[in-house]
C-alpha cells in the first residue's frame, strides 16, 4: 500500500513538472514574440524630443505619447530612468492636463481612489523591456565590432590640435578601436568643422553679425576621448562651457553647441556681439559716410567754390583745374562719389537715428550738393 502511494506521488510530480515546463516554454515564446527588437527602428536609442514622441505614438498610441510629452520624458535614457510614468496620474494634483489624462487612463473606484488601466501601464513596461533588450543587443554588437575594427590614427597635421583622453597618445601615431562607426577621427573632425563653418554663414544675419566665423582653438576646442573603446566628442567654448555632442547614426551632432551659442548666458558670444556693435559704430562715424566727415568734405568743396568765385569770378567756374584750390575740391568731390557708391554706407543711410538728425540739415546739404554738381559742368 505504501509503495503504491509513493508511486502515485512520483507520477503526479512528474506530470506537474511536465506541465510546469510546458508553461515556461509558452511564456518564453510569448516573451520572445513581444520582446522582438526587430520591431524597433535601428536608431531608436538616439531619438529625442519630437522624434521620440512620434515613435511612442506609433508604437503605443497617442495617449502614451501625450503623457510622456507633458512629463518632459523626451528620450530613451530619460524614459528608462523613470520607474513608472503612470504613477503621477493617481496623485491628487491640481492640473487640468493631468486630470484630463487621468480620466482617459484611470478607473475610479467606489472609494474615489484611482487605478491606472492595466493595459496602459503594462504597455509602458513592455516598451521599457524592449528598449533594454535593444541596448543589450547593441552592446553585444559593439563588443564584436571592437575585435574586428582597429583604426590607425596618425597625427598628420601638426597644426591640428586634438585633446584626447589619457589612454590615447597625442605625440605619436596611435591605435584607436572604434565600435561606433567606421569613420576616422580625421573625418569626424573635418565634418564638424564644415558644419560649424556653414552654421556661421547661415546664422550671421539672425545673430546680427556683418561677418561671423568661429575658429578652432580660438573660439572653441574639439575634444576627442576614448571611453571604454568608444569615441566620445565634446566641444569646449571659449566661455569655459563644455558641451557633449550627441550622435545620430555614424555622425556626431552639434545641436547642443548651437543651442549654447544662442544662449544669452554665453559670455564669449556676448563679447563677439559687443565687438561687432563697436565696429559698426566706428564704421558709421569714421570715413566717408560718417556724419561729421560728410559735412567736412562737402564744406571743403563749398569753400573751394567760394574761393574760386571770389578770386576769379563765376565765369571761370569751368576752369577749376587751373586754380590753386582745384586739388582740394577734386579730392572732396572724389570722396563724395565714393560715399555714394560704397555699399557699407547703406547701413548709415538706413539708420533711423542718423536720418532723424539729418532732417534739419537736408535743405542746407541739398544746396551744397548742387554747388558741387555745378563744379563738374
Amino acid at each position: 500500500m505504501d509503495g503504491y502511494f509513493y508511486w502515485k506521488l512520483d507520477k503526479e510530480k512528474s506530470i506537474f513538472g511536465t506541465i510546469f515546463r510546458e508553461h515556461m516554454l509558452y511564456f518564453q515564446s510569448v516573451a520572445h514574440y513581444y520582446l522582438n527588437t526587430s520591431q524597433l527602428p535601428n536608431d531608436v536609442l538616439s531619438y529625442t524630443d519630437q522624434d521620440f514622441y512620434n515613435f511612442v505614438e506609433m508604437f503605443l498610441g497617442k495617449l502614451h505619447a501625450r503623457l510622456l510629452s507633458y512629463l518632459h520624458i523626451s528620450s530613451v535614457p530619460c524614459y528608462l530612468l523613470t520607474e513608472n510614468p503612470c504613477a503621477i496620474l493617481t496623485l491628487d494634483i491640481d492640473d487640468e492636463v493631468l486630470e484630463q489624462l487621468s480620466q482617459e487612463t484611470c478607473i475610479k473606484l467606489k472609494n474615489n481612489q484611482l487605478i491606472v488601466k492595466p493595459g496602459v501601464e503594462n504597455s509602458f513596461k513592455c516598451l521599457k523591456e524592449l528598449l533594454k533588450k535593444k541596448i543589450e543587443e547593441h552592446m553585444k554588437t559593439t563588443k564584436r565590432n571592437i575585435k574586428q575594427q582597429v583604426i590607425t590614427v596618425a597625427n598628420t597635421n601638426s597644426t591640428q590640435s586634438f585633446s584626447l583622453s589619457s589612454s590615447m597618445s597625442t605625440s605619436s601615431p596611435s591605435l584607436f578601436t572604434s565600435s561606433c562607426s567606421p569613420l576616422t577621427i580625421d573625418k569626424h573632425h573635418q565634418y564638424l568643422l564644415n558644419c560649424i563653418r556653414q552654421w556661421c554663414i547661415d546664422n550671421k544675419a539672425n545673430l546680427q553679425f556683418n561677418e561671423f566665423e568661429l575658429k578652432e582653438d580660438v573660439d572653441f576646442t574639439l575634444i576627442f576621448s576614448n571611453i571604454n573603446n568608444f569615441l566620445e566628442i565634446s566641444i569646449q567654448c571659449k566661455c569655459g562651457s563644455k558641451i557633449n555632442l550627441g550622435k545620430n547614426a555614424e555622425k556626431f551632432q552639434l545641436s547642443n553647441y548651437y543651442k549654447h551659442l544662442k544662449d544669452t548666458r554665453c559670455s564669449h558670444m556676448n563679447a563677439l556681439k559687443k565687438k561687432e556693435q563697436e565696429q559698426m559704430q566706428n564704421r558709421q562715424h569714421t570715413g566717408p559716410g560718417g556724419n561729421q566727415s560728410d559735412d567736412a568734405w562737402i564744406s571743403t568743396g563749398v569753400k573751394s567754390w567760394n574761393k574760386i568765385k571770389g578770386s576769379q569770378g563765376a565765369r571761370k567756374k569751368g576752369k577749376i583745374y587751373v586754380h590753386n584750390s582745384s586739388t582740394v575740391h577734386q579730392s572732396s568731390f572724389q570722396r563724395y562719389l565714393i560715399f555714394k557708391q560704397r555699399k557699407s554706407n547703406v547701413d548709415y543711410m538706413l539708420d533711423k537715428n542718423l536720418q532723424h538728425q539729418q532732417q534739419q540739415k537736408i535743405q542746407e546739404k541739398k544746396s551744397n550738393e548742387e554747388i558741387i554738381e555745378i563744379l563738374i559742368d
